[in-house]
């Protein structure tokens, strides 16, 4: 296995204990299937590309909106999918044309 393969698992790993807290990194998942796309990163609009570091921004500021709403991470909702697509949006509109 590549290092950076591994790093990242363990990264990954550690943060998985975090979800659901303020300390939460943006390595680990915590959302429903429903939003996967868009919080993997993987779902960017025509010419527009992130880093890795904008993906796990956005989805901190994801995670820590569903916690202060009140809302179950892993739920899926209106309220959900409004909180996805704000940041989304953003994260995206502020990313480099390709």
């Amino acid at each position: 296995m590549k290092l950076i393969n591994r790093r990242f698992i363990k990264e990954y790993e550690a943060d998985a204990t975090n979800v659901g807290t303020p300390a939460y990194k943006g390595e680990a998942y915590f959302w429903h299937p429903e939003y996967k796309h868009s919080l993997r990163g993987i779902e960017a609009p025509p010419g527009k590309s992130i880093s890795w570091a904008s993906v796990k921004a956005m989805r901190v500021r994801v995670h820590n909106e569903l916690l202060r709403e009140g809302l179950k991470l892993v739920g899926v909702s209106k309220q959900h999918k409004e909180i996805v697509l704000k940041h989304w949006t953003k994260c995206y509109n502020t990313a480099r044309s390709r």
